[in-house]
């Protein structure tokens, strides 16, 4: 019962961040040697999941503790980012962040948390009858410090995530790494992250590795009258979702005050 409920827990986070991200495939992740914990991947709000980071990235928000934490240097003063959606019948995913400048504002500190909760899910035995039906929930919690260096327009941080996941008959837990780097030259931002390094997930069972993500992007700042406008691009890889390039145009905000 407990393999089925794990699987069927796994296929239905990994179709969800497929389809978010439009990979191409998706495979079920439950034996031996697989990833687990896919929900690391999934978007956090509307900004991350409509556009590349590079371009978020130049009008940040907390909720970039999420994807490169070296952008949220670019924050004006404190900041929380609070979001939650019903996706399918008993399915949720919400997320919380906070992000405060420390001393000059050239250090900032993010926190935040997702839970991706379930209920309703069916166990079986080994007829394939349904035994019980059972509600799981991922939950991740992140802290992350960045740092920037005024002089170079260079931004470094490094952060860690708490993971935790609700399965039967035990919980499992674990951790991952994350490292980030942006650098503004000009009217260009160009960055690159390593999310979820090093990690893993253990029950008493066995232990899974997380799956890391790496991304790399640039965008660039076009001033007119009428206000800017931002294009970027970026590639990311994972084996969770595969490879990916993601390519915004333009995006256009009139009140945006100065890029730094």
């Amino acid at each position: 019962e407990r393999v089925s409920l794990i699987s069927k827990h796994r296929i239905c986070e990994t179709a969800i961040v497929a389809a978010l991200l439009g990979a191409g495939a998706v495979h079920a992740q439950t034996g031996s040697g697989a990833s687990v914990a896919p929900f690391l991947k999934i978007p956090v709000g509307a900004r991350l999941m409509a556009s590349p980071d590079a371009v978020a990235g130049m009008r940040p928000d907390a909720s970039l503790v999420y994807s490169n934490p070296a952008f949220l240097t670019g924050i004006d003063g404190a900041e929380v980012f609070l979001s939650s959606g019903q996706w399918l019948d008993e399915l949720s995913f919400s997320s919380l962040a906070a992000a405060v400048p420390l001393g000059a504002h050239h250090t900032v500190l993010g926190v935040g948390t997702t839970l991706l909760y379930s209920g309703g899910l069916d166990g079986y035995d080994a007829a394939s009858n349904v035994v019980s039906e059972e509600s799981y929930y991922d939950l991740g919690v992140d802290v992350a410090i960045a740092r920037r260096f005024a002089s170079t327009g260079v931004s470094l941080a490094a952060g860690a995530v708490y993971v935790r996941e609700h399965t039967l008959p035990s919980d499992g837990s674990g951790y991952a790494l994350h490292l980030g780097a942006s650098w503004w030259h000009g009217a260009n931002l160009l960055h690159a992250a390593v999310r979820d390094i090093a990690g893993s997930l253990s029950f008493p069972s066995g232990t899974w590795d997380i799956a890391s993500e790496w991304m790399a992007g640039a965008g660039h700042v076009f001033n007119s009258g009428a206000g800017q406008f931002f294009a970027g691009m970026q590639a990311s890889s994972s084996d969770v979702y595969g490879n990916r390039v993601r390519v915004e145009k333009c995006s256009f905000d009139r009140y945006m005050g100065r890029t730094q």
